[in-house]
């Protein structure tokens, strides 16, 4: 079987929520719990944000620091596994639509 370049454009596009957070995973996952707010509002010297702290919640979630998470932001650990759920489902789900646009095929 040859892969194509259009078969390669097709399979990213087809799998690319999951890249894209799989992507976010990793970034979260690496990124120092001491570097400055990425959070625009925060930047803007608002004092509220109802996200700020969310992604460090998720990345000690990741490390197992489910206590620190959760003083991070609640909603850190629910996050995650929302995210991991869709990670799951879209590749699940672009695999079937695979397999059955494949096995309707008119020369199969």
């Amino acid at each position: 079987m040859v892969t194509t370049g259009s078969n390669i454009a097709r399979n990213t596009f087809r799998y690319s929520e999951a890249i894209v957070w799989s992507a976010v995973l990793i970034v979260i996952f690496f990124l120092p719990h001491d570097t400055p707010s990425l959070c625009l509002l925060n930047r803007l010297n608002i004092a509220w944000c109802p996200g700020c702290g969310l992604g460090r919640a998720m990345s000690h979630a990741m490390h197992f620091r489910f206590e620190a998470s959760f003083l991070h932001h609640w909603f850190g650990i629910p996050a995650l596994l929302i995210i991991f759920h869709r990670i799951f489902f879209s590749i699940k789900n672009a695999g079937y639509v695979q397999r059955s646009s494949h096995d309707n095929h008119p020369l199969h």
